[in-house]
């Protein structure tokens, strides 16, 4: 019994340890990543990227929100530092603005609903938690069973506080907002 409960100690803390520092799966809810990016699905995050080379122009992010702490969000990176990028292409009067070491300028794929850097200005670089590179599944309500049992085999029940907006999510992994 000592060793069975010193074995899914270990396999734990190695699950927490891969999900935190290589790759874990993120639930994406909301319209600001479409068309590329259905309303609900599952992507794929790894954290790796940044530590081996430099993330780039279009490479999409999960990072954390700077207007509401504790909220993840989904975002294509359109300025790195010292990019001149335009605030917002969507007005007529259309301002620049030089983006600051250590941030990113980050915008929704549909900007007409999409809260981003236009609302929050640049992104720290401190707040990317990953990039996505895959899109998994699209029909989150197919598969949601496989990743609660995936979930809950790497250990990670954590859920972005007081944000669930959708019924079937009552525990594990968190929510990423689009």
């Amino acid at each position: 019994m000592l060793k069975t409960s010193k074995l899914v100690i270990q396999f734990s803390c190695f699950a927490h340890l891969f999900n935190q520092h290589v790759f874990e799966m993120t639930w994406c809810l909301g319209p600001s990543m479409l068309p590329y990016f259905d309303m609900e699905g599952i992507v794929g995050v790894e954290h790796i990227t940044q530590r081996f080379r430099e993330l780039r122009i279009g490479d999409v992010i999960v990072c954390t929100s700077p207007a509401v702490p504790g909220r993840a969000v989904l975002k294509r990176i359109i300025g790195m530092p010292g990019d001149n990028v335009c605030v917002d292409p969507t007005v007529r009067d259309r301002k620049y603005i030089s983006v600051p070491k250590g941030h990113v300028w980050v915008a929704g794929d549909n900007l007409s609903n999409s809260f981003d850097s236009r609302g929050y200005g640049p992104v720290p670089m401190g707040l990317i938690k990953g990039r996505v590179f895959a899109k998994v599944f699209q029909d989150i309500h197919i598969y949601i069973c496989l990743i609660f049992l995936f979930q809950t085999a790497l250990a990670t029940a954590s859920i972005t506080k007081g944000y669930c907006c959708t019924y079937y999510l009552t525990k594990g992994g968190y929510i990423v907002y689009t």
